[in-house]
């Protein structure tokens, strides 16, 4: 089993499933122009304390949503389309399971086309015990 974190990534990968033509949690991932659009899942940080609850940890998971799409006119509304979609999905698979704590947007021109990113900054929050850390309590 992984860590909860990892699982929580991997959630948000599932409910974002139909939004895009790849959906992955590997970070390196090689996207080719027939991968786009795509989303790439991970935890960007996660913070630890302890809880007051029976000796369990409280962690708080910063989990980045990256769309990365592909348009050769109309590139904001390419980035805002695919970050609609996935807080659509996001909501409907988990509600209130995830705060959206920003949306970050990055075009890149690359010869006739822009290749796309729109970044949601999702906030997670989760108690293990320190023994079991992949064993999510609440």
């Amino acid at each position: 089993m992984a860590l909860a974190a990892a699982q929580r990534v991997d959630e948000v990968a599932a409910g974002l499933a139909g939004t895009a033509t790849t959906i992955t949690t590997d970070r390196f991932y090689p996207f080719a122009e027939a991968d786009l659009p795509a989303w790439l899942v991970y935890v960007d940080t996660e913070d630890v304390s302890s809880a007051a609850l029976d000796g369990l940890e409280e962690h708080i998971a910063i989990i980045n949503a990256e769309g990365i799409a592909r348009a050769v006119t109309n590139v904001d509304d390419a980035m805002n389309n695919l970050a609609a979609a996935g807080l659509t999905a996001l909501n409907a698979a988990q509600p209130n399971r995830y705060l959206l704590q920003g949306i970050d947007r990055e075009p890149t021109q690359t010869n006739e086309a822009a290749t796309a990113k729109v970044t949601l900054r999702l906030a997670t929050r989760f108690y293990v015990q320190p023994a079991a850390p992949e064993v999510i309590v609440s």
